[in-house]
């Protein structure tokens, strides 16, 4: 077959795709390659099939097909390279130079092409071999790791099943609101310099109760809300899952799968679900999913590879799908039946790119939802840089955030429940692999505010933390009867994520001149180092 059939340019078409899935599996589901892999494969047989009349020569198209799109999804790789060592040459930036390195190339293996027989059986048999050894690495890279997610999986079995349950015309509409990275109103005045009583006390005069020490259970968004959704601790839950994995993908499931998720549905409550930046959480079979026409994350990776990402699509996917949630959470329910709507909106956590009305900003060139360590120090932004665009980004979802809060309660025809609450705090001063070296305060003190109906925020103290969120919830408004279990922290590394380290006790002994330490051994300069 590899003599006989040529098959090169379609294996090499698959390859980018599934080498970016298999760089960042432990952050996505499989069925985000599908719709790159189809787009891709179409694109690469109609370059083979144009470029076969060209050349009058199947096997020359062949090769013109793989050279395309060899440099197209090369692009992004070079560039990377050439920004993280400055190069700069006769005054032209690393974009200019990439392009010119790739059209460099694009000539020399063209001529390389007109000079080659138009039919070549034993060079037909190098490259459909080469071909196939690019793209089996990867495949069986994603193959081991399927298999060991299959396995993590299984302790979801032991998730609690609620017996079916009439809905109550008394049973209010819930939304679950995320403000991810949103930091606790103490912090965002001490460390950096905003007040945001303006905020805080429009949700009070709305009646809110704010949760003014409340602390996130985990630094990481995955896991604080797997803890939340399941009003419980982690360790025990994914005790089958090695302490070394980096595969997100089991807390992914764990919020599909939800305790409070399934106690409502087994109620008879319909789910609304915003679609977010953050893939993990575009829950599309837990109930009415909605949200822009826009890109994924991961196809906004494969855009990033190409030279596409010049006009920034990621970026502008990000602030649709921000503008949208906000836009759009005061909208009066669909259903008769009671309703929980939950809208993780990735703001005013990193990449900034609003300002404070609401404009468009662009504050890096690479599109990026890393945080803390990810993006704060060398080739990346500095402290103050950070403190700059989250304040003001911070500004804009305030505004939005208040704007929604108001439609919601106009619209109400049940009683609400409203939870408003961040899943961690800023990461300004986070490093993402050393809680020794991270202002722990900063991380886990969190927005936390309560809209409980009749007399419901009487239940909530100071320093409740999202793990009680819910069973604060079920026991006041369904005459469930949970305990309340300690407030606690832990930190996870971003390369171990299932090592739960706990923090609680640091945190309380921390002092506010280790920030200060912090951020003057990250230089607070204007300008990177």
């Amino acid at each position: 077959m590899l003599k006989r059939f040529i098959v090169f340019p379609l294996l090499v078409a698959l390859f980018p795709v599934l080498s970016l899935y298999s760089l960042n599996s432990d952050q996505f589901r499989l069925g985000v390659v599908w719709l790159p892999l189809a787009t891709t494969l179409a694109a690469t047989a109609a370059i083979w099939a144009i470029a076969a009349f060209v050349f009058r020569s199947v096997h020359r198209g062949a090769m013109f097909a793989a050279l395309v799109i060899l440099l197209f999804f090369s692009f992004g790789h070079m560039l990377n390279a050439l920004e993280g060592s400055e190069t700069h040459v006769f005054g032209m930036g690393p974009t200019i130079v990439s392009l010119l390195l790739s059209g460099i190339l694009f000539v020399a293996v063209t001529l390389f092409i007109l000079k080659t027989p138009k039919t070549a059986g034993r060079l037909l048999l190098v490259e459909n071999f080469a071909a196939l050894c690019l793209v089996a690495v990867p495949l069986t890279d994603i193959a081991i790791k399927q298999s060991h997610r299959l396995a993590f999986l299984q302790p979801l079995a032991g998730l609690p099943v609620f017996a079916q349950a009439k809905a109550a015309d008394t049973d209010p509409d819930i939304y679950y609101i995320i403000l991810d990275g949103y930091g606790r109103d103490d912090i965002l005045r001490d460390l950096y310099g905003y007040d945001n009583s303006e905020f805080t006390n429009h949700l009070a005069t709305k009646g809110f109760k704010i949760a003014a020490k409340s602390r996130s259970n985990y630094g990481q968004t995955a896991a604080s809300l797997a803890s939340s959704l399941n009003m419980t601790y982690l360790d025990r839950h994914t005790a089958g899952v090695k302490s070394d994995s980096r595969d997100r993908n089991f807390f992914a499931g764990m919020i599909r799968e939800s305790w409070v998720w399934s106690f409502l549905k087994n109620r008879g409550y319909a789910f609304t679900i915003f679609a977010t930046s953050y893939d993990m959480l575009n829950m599309k079979s837990v109930g009415n999913f909605v949200g822009p026409e826009s890109l994924t994350e991961f196809e906004g990776g494969v855009i990033g590879m190409t030279p596409l990402a010049a006009a920034k699509p990621q970026f502008s996917a990000h602030r649709e799908y921000v503008r949208y949630a906000f836009a759009h959470l005061g909208d009066a329910p669909a259903s008769n039946a009671p309703t929980f709507t939950f809208a993780h909106i990735a703001a005013p956590h990193p990449p900034f790119v609003f300002d404070a009305d609401g404009g468009d900003v662009t504050m890096s060139e690479r599109y990026t939802m890393g945080d803390g360590s990810h993006i704060v120090g060398p080739g990346g932004i500095t402290w103050r840089q950070y403190r700059d665009g989250y304040v003001k980004q911070l500004a804009y979802v305030n505004r939005c955030a208040m704007k929604a809060v108001d439609e919601i309660l106009a619209r109400a025809r049940r009683p609400l429940v409203i939870v408003i609450q961040g899943d961690h705090g800023p990461g300004s001063l986070l490093d993402q692999e050393d809680p020794g070296h991270t202002y722990l305060t900063e991380r886990f003190s969190i927005l936390n505010a309560y809209y409980l109906p009749t007399g419901g925020t009487s239940d909530i103290y100071d320093s409740i933390s999202p793990v009680n969120t819910f069973r604060v919830v079920l026991n006041r408004y369904f005459g469930m009867s949970y305990r309340l279990l300690p407030d606690r922290s832990y930190f996870s590394t971003w390369n171990q994520p299932y090592r739960y380290i706990p923090v609680t006790e640091a945190i309380d002994a921390e002092s506010p001149s280790r920030a200060a330490a912090l951020i003057s051994e990250k230089g607070g300069s204007d300008h990177a180092n």
